[in-house]
């Protein structure tokens, strides 16, 4: 067994190391369902709501695999009608571990008409995590939104509180 230090002066480290720190640090549980940043002054949530295609995405922060993604401004995502019977998609943050730099994206991942939702990839070089999913009725193309934002843990909620102001509740909200 290797003990080591990280984030010491004048020594090196590697992104990964970083990230693997942040995750340790702030994840309480399943890091595959943690990620988003609980609300606090200043920092919005990546709430995703609406009826009709486009869905609204909102300004937020998340954690994912420990590496920090801002979605820094609000934004929509078309959904397509179904055609034969209704269908679930996602809306997630994807995280692209195989290139440099390592890149994000919040996308819509498409479902099986008349299936369940689409399985997540989460593997060493694609790692997406979900907001929410989108139910899509046939031919209306009303959507029913479902939150799936796991917030990160007590760590990450104890570290927001020292830098901002009147942030005391205990479930992320204002």
């Amino acid at each position: 067994m290797a003990v080591t230090v990280a984030i010491v002066d004048n020594v090196q480290f590697t992104a990964d190391t970083l990230s693997d720190l942040f995750e340790a640090a702030t994840v309480q549980g399943n890091a595959a369902t943690q990620g988003v940043l609980p609300s606090a002054p200043g920092l919005n949530t990546l709430a995703v709501s609406g009826t009709a295609t486009p869905i609204d995405v909102a300004s937020g922060w998340a954690f994912v695999k420990g590496y920090l993604v801002q979605n820094s401004a609000a934004m929509t995502v078309a959904i397509p009608t179904p055609v034969t019977s209704t269908r679930i998609d996602r809306i997630i943050i994807r995280l692209a571990l195989d290139g440099s730099p390592v890149t994000a994206s919040i996308v819509r991942l498409a479902g099986a008409e008349g299936g369940a939702a689409p399985t997540l990839t989460q593997t060493t070089s694609t790692f997406e995590l979900s907001l929410a999913q989108v139910s899509i009725v046939i031919t209306t193309g009303v959507c029913t939104v479902t939150d799936e934002r796991g917030y990160m843990g007590q760590m990450t909620k104890k570290f927001l509180v020292s830098a901002t102001d009147g942030w005391n509740s205990t479930d992320g909200t204002n």
